[in-house]
């Protein structure tokens, strides 16, 4: 007699129950959003310092710009318009094993006769990847590590960088400084 009062109260809200059940395997199936936070820390950039050449006092670069070899055939200038700076945070390449900077010193000036007196030293940071998986949202980010003596050419005998030096060898975390330039 239970069962044909149970198979009736079924028949009577087969609908209700039906609903029910959709519901429910929907809230089921659903996944969390796939969303990379703000806060999450990201491929950190390498931070350069400008330093006087005999000793540890700031000393800013008049009308920096950095140029990234291979970026934008070599015509990626960062900031965009020159700034005097004492340091500057870059990325790296992420996909190889160095990457090539143009630091370019009065980037855009010129002297009283209109002649350019900007001068550009360029500088190869060489280091290894490793890769760290962070979310499915926001896929893997790249820690620089090994980071060693870069060299450096100069476009002529005016050079203005004269010593670079490796103060944080690991890449983590875009906020310590990691290369010094004296100039």
């Amino acid at each position: 007699m239970l069962d044909i009062k149970f198979v009736k109260i079924i028949k009577n809200n087969l609908p209700q129950i039906f609903i029910f059940f959709f519901i429910a395997a929907l809230f089921y199936c659903c996944e969390k959003d796939d969303i990379c936070s703000a806060e999450t820390q990201k491929t950190p950039l390498v931070k350069f310092a400008f330093r006087l050449s005999d000793s540890d006092n700031v000393k800013a670069v008049p009308f920096l710009q950095v140029g990234i070899k291979g970026a934008v055939s070599d015509s990626l200038l960062l900031p965009t318009t020159p700034t005097n700076s004492n340091e500057i945070s870059l990325p790296l390449d992420t996909e190889n094993n160095s990457t090539t900077f143009y630091f370019i010193k009065n980037a855009g000036q010129v002297d009283k006769n209109m002649i350019s007196i900007q001068n550009i030293d360029t500088v190869e940071v060489v280091y290894t990847r490793r890769y760290d998986y962070v979310s499915r949202a926001c896929g893997y980010k790249v820690t620089f590590e090994a980071l060693f003596n870069s060299q450096t050419e100069f476009m002529d005998d005016d050079k203005w960088i004269e010593q670079i030096r490796v103060e944080n060898s690991t890449i983590e975390n875009s906020e310590e400084i990691h290369i010094i330039i004296s100039h």
